[in-house]
């Protein structure tokens, strides 16, 4: 197994940026993946409040990443496993978010396969794209909290 880890912070309360991880339908507006694909997806909760089970695939060009919600426990712990590339293979996710001083504090970790002449593709590809993800993740957090 290969594995990757990032952090954020944002000075949003843990509370707001739980709800963007658990709404399906606010990660178009904070991340790289796309739009959300409705056909694709399965068992979203119509209040934005995904919960484990839940289907969330996204689509950006030709590209589709499909994701299922494996455990939450509100509002500290999100898992899910995903497909998005067919040279990765058992990918695993954990967000873990930690109340802070001013703020939350964002640890995004994964685990995965691939073959050995893809490792140093996907390791650098996985670390920069959810390293990506994580600061967007803080930044809309703390901008949208910011507004309230």
């Amino acid at each position: 197994m290969l594995h990757y880890a990032v952090s954020a912070f944002s000075a949003a309360p843990r509370e707001a940026v739980w709800a963007l991880l658990v709404d399906a339908e606010s990660w178009p507006r904070w991340s790289s993946l796309g739009e959300l694909d409705r056909e694709r997806s399965a068992d979203l909760d119509p209040a934005g409040r995904d919960q484990v089970g839940a289907v969330r695939a996204f689509r950006k060009g030709k590209n589709v990443s499909r994701e299922q919600i494996t455990e939450l426990q509100e509002p500290a712990l999100f898992t899910y496993e995903a497909e998005f590339l067919p040279i990765i293979h058992d990918y695993r996710a954990r967000i873990e978010l930690k109340p802070t001083d001013g703020g939350t504090l964002i640890h995004w970790r994964g685990q995965y396969t691939t073959s050995w002449w893809s490792r140093w593709f996907t390791q650098r590809f996985l670390q920069r794209l959810v390293q990506g993800l994580a600061d967007d993740l803080a930044a809309h957090a703390a901008q949208q909290n910011s507004r309230t």
